[in-house]
């Protein structure tokens, strides 16, 4: 059920929460709601800077001496898409927080919930034993009064001096004595344990009240909060889906640069400076890893890796969407040393460590060639590469797991949509990753 409340009525019921609780919600979730409306706010303008550029792409298409002039407005909607992508996966981050904080509320009422049962059941069970020993005493006082009854009603002075003796005459006052002071003591411990269970029973009587009534607030305002993390998963899906609607945007930025003629300086510029920026992106990553990494024949012994490879990308959706070896880009042959893993609404997802290793190498930056990527040394020669990641999980010298998150799918560097760029290399040289691992 979606939340009717505004944001006052539940920071309201929040606050009740709070003075029973004392629990919190972080600070931080006030600036994040903050941050979330700046990133909306931000995606507003890109989306509205886009369009802008459609409207200018559809009037240059058929101007034919304005290439260079269309090429642009088709490098800032690349550029506009990808920050729309890194905004919305910033956005997707923040309602994750919040569901998480309210899940762990949740969770923590539902204790304190447990625990206040715990304590009204104690309290109901002294009552009852309170009220039992009344009973006990009560049942002394009666057999001890009824023993009293018949033994007739002679007076105590009639016992005395039927004694034989004067030995007897004192055994029976003693006993006379210890007998009425036995039953004035019965009589007094039977008065002192009813005025006990009375004020046993006010004051647990106000205790359980208090506790039940704070009991029914937490469910109250469990309520709430099933209501508030309800509307930020929600809100989570129509992220989601925004962000696969805008991975189908780089489809159209293709569309818009094959309709530029393959003859013209601007287009040939493009191929040009992407070859060039690939062939600077390849050499500075072979004289990293000759650097840096084992060889097959100087292997490292720090390093224990698995034999066998993992696919990094566990998402169910995930394709291969370019092949390792050579391939038509825009009209012109390229080798693709690895294989590109793509998939709907794969933006922001984990990428795992595709083996154990040491991560020689990791590039925050997002404009070059590969983007953000990193490079895992696997101590026998073997490293795998991770490019184009919208965040990195990890930093140079580390060692990593097979299986543990090293990274998120991203779009940076010279990229046509949200993907992996995946190699395996032996001795420096590029493999087929799909011989390595199965997508």
């Amino acid at each position: 059920m979606k939340c009717k409340k505004s944001k006052a009525v539940f920071s309201f019921g929040l606050a009740l929460v709070l003075l029973f609780t004392s629990l919190c919600f972080s600070p931080l979730e006030v600036s994040a709601d903050s941050t979330l409306d700046q990133l909306r706010q931000e995606q507003a303008e890109l989306a509205q800077k886009i369009q802008a550029n459609k409207n200018a792409l559809a009037q240059l298409e058929s101007d034919k001496n304005n290439q260079e002039a269309y090429l642009s407005k088709v490098n800032d909607n690349i550029t506009y898409t990808r920050n729309q992508l890194s905004n919305l996966n910033n956005q997707i981050e923040i309602i994750n927080g919040q569901v998480a904080a309210v899940e762990n509320t949740i969770a923590t009422l539902q204790k304190e919930i447990g625990e206040i049962e715990k304590e009204i059941k104690s309290t109901k069970t002294d009552i009852k034993e309170a009220e039992n020993s009344v009973k006990i005493t009560y049942a002394n006082l009666s057999q001890r009064l009824e023993s009293s009854y018949l033994t007739g009603n002679e007076s105590t002075l009639k016992i005395l001096l039927g004694s034989d003796s004067i030995a007897t005459f004192l055994t029976r006052l003693e006993f006379m004595k210890r007998v009425s002071e036995n039953d004035a003591n019965l009589i007094n411990s039977f008065k002192a344990e009813i005025e006990v269970l009375k004020v046993t029973r006010k004051s647990l009587k106000e205790r359980t009240d208090r506790l039940e009534e704070k009991q029914e607030t937490i469910k109250k305002e469990n309520q709430y909060l099933y209501e508030k993390q309800d509307e930020l998963k929600n809100t989570k899906k129509e992220l989601d889906a925004t962000a696969s609607q805008l991975e189908n945007q780089y489809s159209e930025i293709e569309s818009y640069i094959a309709k530029l003629d393959q003859n013209s300086t601007a287009y040939k510029n493009l191929i040009a400076k992407q070859e060039q920026e690939e062939a600077a992106a390849e050499a500075q990553i072979q004289a990293i890893i000759a650097a840096n990494a084992s060889t097959s024949t100087n292997g490292d012994s720090s390093i224990v890796a698995e034999k066998g490879y993992i696919c990094p990308i566990k998402y169910p959706n995930r394709y291969i969407s370019s092949y390792f070896g050579w391939r038509n880009l825009w009209g012109k042959k390229n080798y693709h040393g690895g294989v590109d893993i793509a998939g709907g609404g794969i933006y922001g997802q984990p990428i795992y460590a595709a083996r154990s290793g040491k991560v020689i190498r990791t590039d925050n930056y997002e404009t070059t060639t590969y983007g953000k990527y990193f490079i895992i040394d696997h101590g026998d020669g073997y490293i795998t590469l991770y490019a184009h990641c919208s965040k990195l999980a990890v930093v140079e010298g580390q060692y990593v797991k097979q299986g543990q998150i090293v990274a998120y799918v991203g779009s940076t560097g010279n990229s046509s949509g949200p993907h992996l760029h995946f190699e395996v290399r032996k001795d420096n040289v590029r493999q087929n990753p799909l011989n390595y691992i199965k997508v």
